[in-house]
């Protein structure tokens, strides 16, 4: 899902985030704050410039007692033993890589990660082993990180 953010009329930014991501309840609580880069996209001639801006931050708020399944959201056995805090040092750390690097894909990276590591079940080795590739072809890390959180904090549903 794009979201754009308009200032009279006039796009200043967008982000694109896995609707299925923001609709799991082991992935995000409702009306949990998801900050996410916002970048100005310019589409020229045969190339698109990306250039960062800051971040959004919403909140999805459903109709009372709406509820969701698979497809609309992750299914059961893929986010069953889902670890928040494993997930999102990684998403930070990786959007931290690509301000640096590759502000092209910084936009779209919540649903690249979300719908392509999660939706998956390979979030556990996936994520690190992406973050491998980026530093591999584009060079090291130049902000510095924490250590990586343990993988048995495990968070099923509300936060840790």
């Amino acid at each position: 899902m794009t979201l754009r953010v308009r200032d009279g009329g006039a796009e200043v930014g967008q982000a694109v985030v896995s609707l299925r991501a923001l609709l799991t309840p082991q992935v995000y609580d409702l009306f949990e704050p998801v900050t996410v880069p916002l970048v100005r996209v310019k589409l020229e001639s045969n190339s698109t410039h990306s250039t960062p801006i800051g971040s959004l931050t919403f909140s999805i708020a459903p109709s009372a007692y709406e509820r969701y399944a698979p497809p609309v959201c992750f299914p059961g056995a893929v986010v069953q033993d889902f670890s928040r805090p494993y997930v999102r040092y990684y998403e930070k750390r990786i959007a931290n890589f690509m301000r640096h690097y590759n502000v092209g894909e910084l936009g779209r990276l919540h649903a690249y990660l979300y719908d392509t590591y999660v939706a998956n079940g390979t979030w556990r080795n996936g994520l690190p082993e992406y973050l491998a590739q980026l530093v591999e072809k584009w060079g090291e890390e130049v902000i510095p990180h924490d250590a990586v959180p343990p993988i048995d904090s495990i968070s099923v549903g509300g936060t840790l």
